[in-house]
């Protein structure tokens, strides 16, 4: 006996660089020739810009464009990279989408964000989740481990993880039942 996926009912979740990954497998375009000017503009941005201000794009080609999966039926985003989408990158994502934004998040995330929304040819549901900080999309561990997880684990004042991960946990499940046509 061989497990079986329904090809017509799946659904892709992803956070930070694996949200960014959900789009691109959906038939998002990233532009590495945009790294340069998102660096000039946020160069506290370690991630894309290891140099600050002077970092430079190096990867050929530039353009990363792959065929949209047709087996992707929905997207649920968690604080998603979107700095590398250009004006018109993620017009071919016509799926239904789920986008989750830490309200406390750092401010060159918030524009991620915001760049994900107003690109998708339609409007995704938003979660603006209240108090959460970026690493707060990571399941929370038991205290006895935290030390070797460091800035992932340490919420902001007041932010309840385990509370935010029971409500999430039930809202995936419903976003997914209602997108992908049944329980999954």
């Amino acid at each position: 006996m061989g497990f079986r996926v329904d090809q017509q009912r799946i659904g892709v979740l992803g956070y930070a660089a694996g949200a960014h990954a959900a789009l691109a497998a959906a038939g998002g375009v990233a532009d590495l020739g945009r790294v340069p000017q998102i660096c000039a503009a946020h160069p506290e941005n370690r991630t894309l810009c290891p140099a600050g201000a002077r970092t430079t794009a190096t990867a050929s080609p530039k353009r990363l464009e792959a065929a949209a999966d047709p087996r992707i039926r929905s997207l649920l985003l968690m604080d998603p990279v979107g700095a590398l989408f250009g004006d018109g990158a993620l017009s071919r994502v016509t799926v239904p989408v789920r986008l989750y934004e830490a309200e406390k998040g750092d401010e060159s995330g918030a524009l991620q964000v915001a760049r994900v929304r107003g690109l998708l040819p339609r409007p995704p549901e938003y979660d603006l989740v209240p108090g959460a900080g970026h690493y707060a999309f990571l399941t929370p561990v038991p205290a006895s481990a935290a030390a070797r997880f460091g800035a992932t684990v340490k919420d902001p004042p007041g932010f309840d993880r385990a509370a935010f991960h029971a409500r999430l946990n039930d809202e995936v499940l419903d976003y997914f039942r209602r997108t992908l046509n049944g329980a999954p």
